[in-house]
């Protein structure tokens, strides 16, 4: 299948394709403005988006499952798309070779990064590759939350990301809509440099840094968890805050922001008004300084182990710790909350 062909297809199902193509550019295989001076559009409609636990590897191939509920039209799209331009058209076999490099890092860099708090299962990050390690690694750099569930976007997972634009439009569907001077761009999400590097595997400045996953006592009173769920949100007055849960004397957070290059007043700020019922001023901030040190110092850390060696994904990931450390900085004063 050609591309123009699979774009009609698209089309035909709901999509909407204007003024993309194919190409090759600073991050590889990406899409691109036909003419750059027009707005470009790449959208899937609903009906072209597809569950992300219906998808598995059948005889070598990136399929739907027998009973999926997909349309007998949609899911002929998505096995052909990945038949000619993903996962049986050399995507598997980069993912093979990307999985074989993370398995052969040294065991002293396995070590300290698997224990860093990171990554939910740092063993599938390390682990030596096989199909099924792969389609792991494959739906979780790929899968998208639209109407309260996980989907992958056929088509739209082409376009390459960047922390400097905005995110995918998520209304009557997925996609990316702008006037790009050159590579059509997205930003994934708004994790951080660490995760960039541990879940998508390359190095990208973020302007925000959240803590690793740790449990921190507080003066002998309560424990607090902190997760790296950046998708678990409660919005306030236009405010991203993490979501608090309380298990007795246990305080779990989906996530902490420890700093941010666009509003460095504003980590400190949060974590004083999530933590107001339980400790003072002066605690608080004595808590998140603790957790801010903790942070640099496992950064720090790495860099020093990671010096020790040489590789492509050696400096990759000296390159994400780097600009996590740089984020982490970004933490002066506190803005006024109420």
């Amino acid at each position: 299948m050609e591309w123009e062909e699979l774009l009609a297809e698209f089309r035909a199902l709901g999509g909407v394709a204007e003024n993309v193509r194919l190409g090759y550019g600073t991050f590889g295989r990406g899409v691109f403005p036909i003419d750059p001076s027009k707005p470009a559009t790449l959208h899937a409609s609903p009906n072209i988006l597809v569950p992300a636990d219906e998808v598995e590897v059948r005889d070598g191939n990136l399929m739907l499952k027998p009973l999926a509920t997909i349309g007998a039209r949609e899911r002929a799209f998505f096995e052909t798309l990945h038949a000619n331009f993903g996962w049986g058209a050399g995507l598997f076999d980069e993912m093979r070779q990307a999985q074989q490099a993370w398995s052969e890092l040294p065991p002293d860099v396995v070590g300290y990064i698997a224990n860093m708090g990171g990554t939910r299962n740092p063993e599938m990050r390390f682990i030596e590759p096989s199909s099924d390690h792969c389609f792991y690694h494959f739906i979780k750099s790929r899968d998208f939350l639209y109407d309260s569930n996980l989907y992958l976007a056929p088509l739209i997972d082409l376009v390459n990301h960047s922390s400097l634009v905005p995110t995918y439009v998520l209304e009557s569907g997925i996609g990316v809509h702008g006037t790009f001077p050159d590579e059509m761009l997205v930003r994934y999400n708004l994790v951080d440099s660490w995760a960039y590097a541990l879940v998508y595997g390359f190095a990208e400045p973020a302007p925000q840094a959240y803590s690793l996953g740790i449990t921190v006592g507080i003066f002998g009173r309560n424990q607090l968890v902190i997760d790296r769920d950046v998708g678990e949100i409660d919005i306030r007055a236009g405010i991203r805050y993490p979501t608090l849960h309380i298990e007795g004397d246990v305080l779990h957070v989906s996530h902490l922001l420890l700093g941010n290059l666009q509003t460095p007043d504003l980590p400190r700020a949060q974590f004083r008004q999530l933590v107001a019922q339980y400790l003072n001023l002066k605690q608080a901030d004595d808590v998140f300084d603790s957790i801010a040190h903790f942070n640099r110092q496992k950064f720090i850390g790495a860099l020093r182990v990671l010096r020790n060696y040489d590789g492509p994904l050696i400096r990759m990931l000296e390159d994400a710790a780097t600009d996590q450390l740089e984020a982490l900085s970004a933490c002066i004063g506190a803005r006024s909350l109420e």
